[in-house]
């Protein structure tokens, strides 16, 4: 029993005036950390993904480039003692073929 400052006694519902701040600190917690799992971590890992592929694409699209400008200068310098049209004749055969060959391995859509 508890005494108020009235002097009646009433009994103590510790349930209800000691331990509800803790269960509602307890709810709002249980209800961020399902939030946090199901919707942010997905949401933070597909972004991360997103990511990961857009500097990926970058970095092959930029040394992809690099490459062909290598490669032209070497043929140039080297192979063919400075006459580009060869370069580009030789450059131009190859990925023609390499882009007949793509296309030969395409799967048509059939409306």
């Amino acid at each position: 029993m508890i005494e108020t400052t009235e002097g009646n006694a009433r009994t103590a519902d510790t349930t209800t005036d000691v331990d509800w701040p803790v269960r509602a600190v307890e709810w709002v917690e249980k209800i961020a950390e399902l939030a946090r799992t199901k919707a942010i971590r997905p949401l933070a890992m597909l972004v991360k993904a997103i990511t990961y592929a857009i500097v990926g694409l970058a970095l092959l699209v930029t040394l992809s480039v690099v490459l062909v400008i290598s490669l032209t200068r070497i043929i140039t310098v080297y192979a063919t003692g400075g006459r580009v049209w060869i370069t580009y004749l030789v450059l131009g055969g190859i990925f023609t073929l390499a882009g007949m060959l793509i296309w030969g391995r395409r799967v048509s859509k059939k409306s």
